[in-house]
């Protein structure tokens, strides 16, 4: 399932609709990052609103698209995508919802598309 398609998430093995179970039923891996970082389980913190621009080199990998993809989709499973638009000339738009701007650059680095170069930070602001 992509972050970029319409379908719904079934509920959790336990009858809730859990993060980590929505993750597993899409077939991904759980997001590797320490989501405490980016305040799993805790409202004590607001969130702002971040558009995010990732450049695709043209000579990226059908397989590190897919796992950027993954990624992102694991991402999105924790509620951190807000929406994506991906354009045609490969460059994908963000909107995630963080609670700093430090979580950007924490996010975006783990990403394997960004690890492997097939990405790069176009830039970032707060909207």
């Amino acid at each position: 399932m992509s972050i970029l398609s319409s379908e719904g998430k079934e509920g959790g093995s336990d009858g809730k609709e859990g993060k980590d179970d929505a993750a597993r039923l899409a077939g991904i891996e759980a997001i590797s990052l320490p989501m405490e970082r980016f305040g799993k389980g805790r409202t004590d913190f607001k969130r702002h609103f971040f558009r995010v621009d990732l450049k695709q080199k043209p000579d990226a990998s059908a397989d590190l698209l897919r796992k950027s993809d993954e990624y992102w989709q694991a991402a999105s499973d924790y509620g951190l995508v807000d929406s994506v638009t991906r354009l045609p000339d490969g460059s994908v738009h963000f909107v995630l919802s963080l609670k700093d701007e430090g979580e950007i650059k924490d996010l975006v680095a783990a990403d394997p598309g960004v690890e492997a170069g097939a990405f790069t930070l176009g830039g970032h602001a707060k909207i």
